[in-house]
């Protein structure tokens, strides 16, 4: 997917806000702060994962996460193989609606998502039941 925004800035820079510092001392807090004000190129798949899962800066970080799953629909992106591509599968169904492209794109990674489980030499059940749920969560919005 082409990204449309330059990934050399931060959320905070494209968004043009300044979130200041956290005003709550959790971890989640912290790090969403952090990550406000890290350039986007210096995301690993767990900062876009962890951010998405809070449904922040979708805008930005979808695209983000898409190209990450065409390259790779399993990804572990924070705590299991295909936690990201769930996390894309219970956005709101508004997100897709309104980015068009967006949904296409997803489209094409789901049927890859199902042909990996598919082909893969040894998938684990919970690996075949994330993939099944999350696609029917998608379907059903």
């Amino acid at each position: 997917m082409k990204i449309n925004f330059d990934i050399s800035k931060t959320l905070d820079e494209l968004e043009g806000v300044d979130s200041g510092e956290p005003t709550y001392m959790s971890s989640l807090v912290i790090t969403a702060h952090r990550l406000r004000k890290t350039p986007l190129k210096d995301w690993t798949p767990q900062d876009i994962t962890r951010m998405l899962g809070q449904q922040m800066s979708l805008i930005f970080l979808v695209p983000l996460a898409i190209n990450l799953l065409h390259e790779d629909p399993l990804l572990d992106g924070m705590w299991y193989p295909g936690d990201l591509f769930k996390i894309l599968c219970y956005l709101p169904h508004s997100v897709w609606e309104t980015q068009l492209k967006w949904q296409e794109e997803f489209d094409a990674i789901m049927l890859k998502a199902i042909n990996q489980v598919k082909t893969d030499a040894d998938p684990t059940e919970f690996t075949k039941d994330l993939i099944e749920k999350s696609i029917q969560n998608y379907q059903n919005q």
